[in-house]
Formats: C-alpha cells, structure tokens, sequence
C-alpha cells in the first residue's frame, strides 16, 4: 500500500458510464485486495448517493475546495477497503463563483493521503468547468468510458483537445486508456464502431497516443439495477458480466501498471 495511482473518469459527453465505471473499478480493485478512495467531483453527487451518504452536518469536497478543510476531516470510511471524499450539490450550484487560484487544493490534499491507498479515483462531470479542471491537476492520468452512440469519436477529439489545452495544470498527466462501455457484440453497428477503434489504437491524438483498453465493459442490465438498489456487483451480482469485465479491467490495468 502506498503512493496511490490517482484516475479520473472524464468525458465531455453525459451518459458514457463515468460513475458506474468509475464504482465498478473501485469494487474490483478492493475484491484484489486494494485499498481505495472514491474522490466525488461530479457535482451531481451520484457517487456519494451510491454510497448512501448523508452530507447533511458533515464536511464534503465543496469544504475541502472552498473552506479549506482538511481532507482528513472529509474522508469517510467504513473499514471495507472503499473510502470516498463524498460530493454534495452546494458544489454544483457554486461551481461558476469558485476562483481560479483554488484549482490546485484537492490536488495539494490528495498528495496527504497517498501513502494511504493503492488507488484514487475520481469521478467528474461533463463539460470542462472547475470540477474538471480540479481533477486534471489532481491525478496522474485519466480513463475515459465511451459507449458507440452517435459522434463518439468526435467526442473522445474533444476530450483529447481538452487534456492537451489543461497541459499547464499537470505536464505529467497521461492518458490511462479508452474504455469501450456498454458495449453489445450482436450489434452490427457496435461490431463495425469497435473494429474502427481498434485501428486507431496507438495512433497520436494531440499530444497523445490513443490506447484502448482491450476489455470492454459488456452490456449487463446488472449495472443499472444495481446503481438503483445502491448494490455491490462484487456482492450482490457475483458471476455477472459486469463483475467479469471490471476485473478484467482492473488486472489489465495493474500488468499496464507493471509494465510500464
């Protein structure tokens, strides 16, 4: 344990899996015997309500940001190998008013706990305000989900212009991979779409190589039933797709990892 990768989960487009990939990961890393921190950044809060976190009378990141709360005093933890810095939605109505000089908190913060776990991962919201670039500043490279709807590619151009526009908040951030999600191989569409993205890979986008991850989070209705029934995978759904490709993923992600 110790010296923790940090990830963030981002796309400009809503709808592509951040959080259920983002939650998904963190079960899987924790089923490996990893210790982790959920950092909610996405002002929707989605992540702390997955964890039936009551942010009534406690500190959040929106203190942690603007208060200068130290984050060991906003860390929740419950002694399952899963910690998360909950959000709460004061942030997302205070988002446009938070100055630009406290971009660099949460990634000064986070340098405190990193000998704690093995993994940060950061879940943020579309778009490129102050959430995002917060999160930019603060991990060491990030995972982008993409699903094969409409203009996905022109999405994830996006996404890659924007990591290399944010280059002065963090030169050593990289890109971690492009996660293929919610993806259904009886579709001849998505068969034709994943072809194409197979080819892209290694190629330069930006500043940028282009890596896809070679697991694919399948469709599994598993996934929404459980973030409705605020459920484990791990858990309560052992056995299923979503549980086979999220560790898939999280072992494919520790041998990058090793390798280099």
């Amino acid at each position: 344990m110790g010296n923790a990768i940090t990830i963030m989960f981002t796309n400009q487009k809503g709808g592509v899996g951040k959080t259920s990939t983002c939650l998904g990961l963190a079960e899987a890393f924790r089923y490996m015997g990893r210790k982790v921190l959920l950092v909610d950044c996405d002002p929707q809060a989605n992540t702390t309500s997955s964890f039936q976190v009551d942010t009534d009378g406690i500190a959040t990141l929106y203190d942690l940001i603007v208060n200068r709360e130290p984050i060991e005093n906003c860390i929740i933890s419950n002694g399952d190998g899963i910690d998360i810095l909950p959000g709460d939605k004061v942030l997302k109505a205070q988002e446009d008013m938070i100055g630009p000089e406290k971009i660099t908190r949460l990634q000064h913060e986070l340098k405190k706990v990193k000998n704690v776990y093995d993994y940060i991962l950061i879940d943020t919201n579309p778009g490129t305000g102050f959430c995002v670039k917060a999160s930019f500043a603060a991990a060491d490279g990030a995972i982008i989900p993409l699903n094969f709807e409409k203009y996905a590619i022109d999405g994830l151009a996006d996404v890659m212009r924007t990591m290399d526009s944010f280059r002065d908040l963090n030169e050593d951030f990289k890109l971690f991979g492009v996660l293929i999600n919610k993806l259904d191989m009886r579709m001849g569409d998505q068969r034709q779409a994943n072809d194409q993205f197979e080819k892209m890979n290694g190629q330069k986008m930006g500043d940028q190589i282009l890596h896809v991850f070679d697991t694919k989070i399948r469709t599994d209705q598993t996934i929404p039933k459980a973030q409705t029934r605020d459920e484990s995978i791990f858990e309560n759904y052992k056995g299923s797709k979503a549980q086979q490709d999220f560790l898939a993923l999280a072992e494919e992600f520790e041998e990058e990892i090793k390798n280099g």
